[in-house]
């Protein structure tokens, strides 16, 4: 337990000093996810401010770990996400597990000569598995994070060095390689490859094209052979080939040289690169600007940049001193939640995590730490993950292996007040130390007795003090944390909400709750001595808390533990019937608008709903929508629309909700029968959207309905129907409709019979259906039940 409690301290945070101010420092998550890789999630505050950052540690020694860049698409020329980066570049034995965003790209509409937009081109040096992308002799303004060939990371300009003789032994210098925002060196060569823009992007000089030498491959590092594939050109611009290239010169003396080749001569460049003084091979490397940490202390460099001391959201990459680690960061920023950072606070917040060596990186909507399994880690000021121009990811190099050898606790620390209960999750792990399951299911908990119960194999109920191991069990494998519980007795207790919904269908227990230590933890209603103030509406039990609704009405339950006691109201609404009715569907009392129509009317039916017509109109995304505020009974387990569509080309439905009259949600159903003129159900399932067993959800508000359309012709008349707006209560026995009707569509039809062999294959619940599927009475669904389904069908 010791050492499992020292192995936690050590990310157990403390303080960090930013800007001469001092700041609290909390651990909300820490853990392997991945082999050789931890993350950790960090709460910076100070009283005034608060950050959000999150970082992750590479242990570059791991042998199933490797580092690698992407540039988006392949080529300069346009951006991605990082999840279609990786799954582009995935591969058995292959596979990019963690990632951030790289460097600042061109946005703007800046063009090359033929129009083509440069939008999404990284703006510094850019190498990517030894294929080069971009590289200069002097970029000016760029500091890159470099990993060469043998492992080993820099943090400092990076600059290509190039000499191209000729057959004649003739030598000029080779300045760069494609070079997206700097023009071509004077007296020099410009070599542009297949990552490029189509053509060279360059008039004057003279150029042409070349393809590498049999064997060859392009070297940032040594000897490269090319073959002279056309004639010299002096217009400029000239295609680049698929998989060739373009050399195109510039000044007196390198004009001379290309200008003097033929189709076949071979041109040699010999070339290095350098990471600020240091000759590299390099094999990746991402840009940005500027360094902000470096010799292990927080760099003065905020003046580099212009929004260097604004707070935004930041991206940085570093190394640990012995070069061994890589260090990933992202801060979130304009957010309440987390402000964002100045340049020397992430340098700051890197420094605290380890890197002695830092640079940023592309900031703002672009920030994101993004992990295939655990998706998005922080929370990017756009709210997901944006498209950007390059990235660099934690690769796992071994072989693809789903078997759990390994069991970690997901949560940092295990902490609870006495009566709090915990239900841990955990994540699996391969021999290889590849996270393989975010959820792992089947665990089983125990504990010291007289520290606590164990609920379910899988919920710890606090009933001591103290620290013991909580220990997690999956087969033969085992992990164990230390679990504290403090207090001999609880300073505070409330229910998380002061009004609840239930109905009689269903046991229910209040969510109750403690703060400690600033954080909402949750209590076993078992610890408090429960009373209904009207047992005629609802029962409770004393000892247990479950309770259950009796009639319609309102009463109050008391819960009281260690002397405190909190009350709550509670709503018993019980259906009526399986299906109700939610509204009449009266026009008069809905508020129906189009996009794409005009001249709607509406002509009220006889026995409720409603006749729709309207003339279209032309233009992009139209849409039929109906609003009203109305609030639905009980606890409904579906919503239901029914409608004819008539000659309306329905293609979805969205429905907006307010759960528990707060959480605004939209949801969408699409329709899987879109034919013309025929009676339609479209259901919304609760769970589809929300949690039906958090009873914090309930009352759901129904906002509006807009179904959208796949087309409007102008000037065509349009006309559907609508029929109904119903709730599903699926626990309540059906009492108004057919025998039979088991989709509760109003007939008895093929449909009720397919469902009807699904119950018996045991494909669907037969307990859900009893009521309308048992139709000879024996409690049992059978084959003479369907024989019986079939003769209605047939109508004998």
């Amino acid at each position: 337990m010791l050492v499992a409690a020292c192995a936690l301290s050590a990310h157990a945070g403390g303080s960090i000093i930013m800007n001469g101010q001092t700041y609290e420092v909390d651990t909300v998550f820490h853990n392997v996810i991945g082999p050789g890789t931890t993350q950790t999630s960090l709460w910076i505050h100070n009283g005034t401010l608060n950050f959000r950052a999150y970082y992750a540690i590479l242990d570059l020694t791991n042998p199933y770990l490797s580092l690698e860049g992407i540039v988006a698409n392949d080529n300069l020329k346009g951006t991605q996400m990082l999840e279609k980066m990786i799954s582009k570049h995935t591969r058995e034995g292959h596979r990019q597990f963690l990632g951030i965003n790289g460097d600042f790209f061109v946005n703007d509409g800046t063009t090359t000569t033929r129009g083509v937009r440069l939008w999404g081109s990284p703006l510094g040096p850019t190498v990517c598995n030894g294929d080069i992308y971009i590289a200069h002799q002097n970029p000016s303004g760029h500091v890159s994070f470099s990993l060469d060939t043998q492992g080993k990371a820099y943090v400092s300009p990076f600059r290509f060095r190039g000499t191209m003789t000729a057959t004649d032994g003739t030598q000029i210098p080779v300045t760069a390689i494609n070079p997206v925002h700097t023009s071509p060196g004077n007296n020099a060569i410009t070599i542009y490859n297949s990552h490029y823009f189509y053509s060279s992007d360059a008039f004057g000089g003279c150029e042409v094209s070349a393809r590498l030498a049999d064997g060859e491959s392009f070297h940032a590092m040594g000897t490269t052979r090319f073959i002279v594939t056309s004639e010299p050109n002096t217009v400029g611009d000239m295609d680049i080939p698929t998989n060739g290239y373009v050399l195109h010169a510039r000044g007196t003396a390198a004009e001379a040289m290309l200008a003097a080749t033929k189709v076949g001569d071979e041109l040699v460049m010999e070339s290095y690169c350098l990471a600020g003084e240091q000759v590299i091979d390099p094999d990746q490397v991402i840009s940005g600007n500027p360094d902000i940490v470096g010799g292990g202390e927080v760099l003065d460099s905020e003046a580099n940049r212009s929004d260097g001391t604004q707070r935004h959201p930041r991206t940085g990459i570093g190394y640990s001193e012995d070069g061994n680690k890589v260090f990933f960061c992202v801060v979130d920023g304009r957010q309440t939640a987390s402000v964002g950072a100045r340049l020397s606070e992430i340098g700051a917040i890197m420094k605290y995590a380890g890197a002695t060596d830092a640079v940023n990186l592309d900031g703002g909507g672009s920030s994101i730490l993004y992990s295939t399994e655990l998706l998005a880690i922080n929370s990017p000021s756009v709210g997901h993950d944006r498209s950007c121009g390059n990235g660099i990811f934690a690769v796992y190099n071994a072989p693809d292996d789903d078997n759990i050898v390994e069991l970690r606790f997901k949560d940092y620390k295990l902490t609870t007040a006495r009566y709090g209960v915990y239900t841990p999750h955990f994540f699996g792990y391969n021999k290889y130390g590849y996270l393989v399951d975010t959820d792992v299911k089947g665990v089983t908990l125990t504990c010291p007795e007289g520290f606590g119960k164990i609920k379910n194999d899988t919920t710890f109920f606090a009933s001591g003090i103290g620290t013991q191991l909580l220990t997690a069990n999956l087969g033969d494998i085992k992990v164990s944390m230390p679990m504290v519980i403090v207090g001999e007795k609880l300073n505070n207790m409330s229910f998380m909400t002061d009004s609840i919904i239930t109905d009689g269908l269903r046991d229910q227990l209040i969510d109750v709750q403690t703060t400690l230590n600033g954080s909402i933890m949750p209590l076993s209603p078992e610890a408090l001595l429960w009373e209904s103030l009207n047992s005629n509406v609802l029962t409770i039990d004393r000892e247990t808390g479950v309770m259950r609704g009796v009639s319609d009405g309102t009463t109050k339950v008391i819960g009281t533990v260690d002397g405190i006691a909190d009350t709550m109201l509670v709503n018993v609404e019980i259906p009526k019937d399986r299906v109700m009715k939610a509204d009449l569907l009266d026009p008069d009392t809905w508020t129906m608008t189009m996009r794409c129509g005009k001249d709607g009317v509406a002509k009220p039916l006889t026995d409720g709903g409603f006749e729709w017509n309207y003339t279209g109109a032309s233009g992009r995304l139209p849409n039929v929508t109906m609003k009203k505020t109305l609030r639905l009974w009980s606890l409904p387990d579906t919503l239901r629309l029914r409608i004819n569509n008539g000659n309306v080309p329905i293609k979805q439905a969205v429905f907006t909700l307010y759960a528990g009259n707060n959480h605004l949600t939209s949801a969408i159903v699409e329709l899987s029968d879109t034919t013309s003129g025929k009676d339609k159900v479209i259901d919304l399932p609760t769970a589809q959207w929300c949690d039906p067993d958090d009873m914090t959800n309930f009352p759901i508000t129904l906002s509006g309905i807009q179904l959208d359309l796949f087309s409007s012709t102008n000037g065509a008349e349009y006309k559907m129907r609508f029929d109904a707006l119903e709730t599903i209560y699926s626990r309540m026995p059906a009492k108004s409709h057919l025998n039979g009707d088991l989709n509760e569509s109003g007939i008895v039809d093929v449909d009720d019979l397919n469902l009807m062999i699904n119950i018996i294959l045991g494909l669907n619940s037969a307990s859900e259906y009893m009521s309308v599927a048992d139709m000879d009475g024996n409690k049992i669904i059978d084959v003479d039940d369907v024989n019986m389904i079939i003769n209605i069908i047939l109508g004998l």
